[in-house]
């Protein structure tokens, strides 16, 4: 399995797309960018090209990203340093991914990739159960023209969005441990399995296997992971907002993080709810908790809602 990057061990003790969207992002030039000018594909996002894994054929090469490899009491995983940015998912789009890349059956109504694109069978999913529409084109269109840069952490991307990026990438979103069966787990699964460092990989990462309620330690320190003002930073910006484990960066703050943990009520896969964790460059002290998370809607899209993988080790 490839990660295009370096390796840090450690041991434990809508309505459719935007118009525009892809030259608002500035997809040509973030590859570009990364690549040395080396752009592929159509940039659409629409789907028909790469349908396989980064470094493979029509793919593209993997994103420089570098993992930390945990070794949790529950067992090893790598997970990135960083929060997935702009530049990395502008590659992901620039190879025009198939929609059947890494496809969830949960995803068959999920038409594009692009950020801000929500799809027509998901807004009247909504409407059918009697839910307020949860178009987030307004906002994130604010995003899509304000969004920075190439090192600023993705957002306005749904669940949907960030498993097929992961997968593109030769990685998974963080999920259940592997030793506890591996992949999605339920939110209703038992008393609180998101803040169970058995059970849940972004929580053991961000508390350190469950030994701290913030990924620097305790108490809460204001300001230490996000400034509540200002918007995004470039990913590892908050240089003291490391941890649970040396290494890993903004798990709380910045942008709020899909986990691979979700509802399984009785609604159409769209409407399940999925979790958000770690709170956003605009929260406090509760919602930059490791233990913390926000319930979405599957397809919900917002400015402060971004994401990271896991892999299942660092090599």
């Amino acid at each position: 399995m490839r990660f295009g990057g370096p390796v840090i061990a450690l041991t434990c003790g809508a309505l459719s797309c935007l118009a525009g969207c892809s030259a608002i992002l500035g997809i040509d030039d973030l590859v570009a960018d990364r690549d040395g000018g080396a752009a592929s594909g159509s940039g659409s996002g629409s789907g028909g090209a790469c349908n396989g894994t980064c470094g493979t054929p029509g793919c593209a090469a993997c994103p420089d990203t570098t993992v930390v490899v945990v070794e949790a009491a529950a067992g090893t995983f790598a997970i990135d340093r960083y929060e997935v940015t702009n530049a990395d998912y502008a590659a992901f789009l620039a190879t025009n991914p198939s929609l059947g890349l890494g496809l969830h059956p949960e995803c068959d109504w999920n038409d594009s990739f692009q950020p801000g694109a929500v799809t027509q069978s998901a807004l009247a999913a909504a409407a059918d159960a009697g839910l307020p529409s949860e178009d987030p084109t307004v906002k994130c269109q604010e995003w899509a023209n304000t969004f920075g840069g190439p090192e600023l952490p993705v957002a306005c991307v749904d669940w949907c969005d960030a498993s097929a990026y992961c997968a593109w990438a030769g990685k998974r979103l963080c999920g259940r441990f592997q030793s506890a069966g591996g992949g999605q787990y339920l939110v209703t699964d038992g008393p609180g399995p998101h803040a169970d460092p058995a059970t849940s990989e972004w929580f053991a990462a961000c508390s350190g296997s469950g030994a701290t309620d913030y990924p620097y330690g305790d108490p809460y320190e204001m300001l230490r992971c996000n400034d509540k003002v200002s918007g995004t930073k470039k990913v590892g910006s908050f240089a003291k907002c490391e941890g649970g484990y040396p290494g890993i960066f903004d798990m709380s703050g910045n942008v709020g993080e899909w986990d691979n943990a979700c509802t399984d009520y009785n609604d159409p896969d769209v409407l399940q709810n999925c979790l958000s964790r770690g709170g956003s460059w605009y929260e406090g002290m509760l919602e930059l908790r490791c233990d913390t998370f926000r319930d979405l809607k599957r397809h919900t899209m917002g400015d402060g809602v971004g994401f990271r993988c896991c892999s299942d080790s660092g090599g």
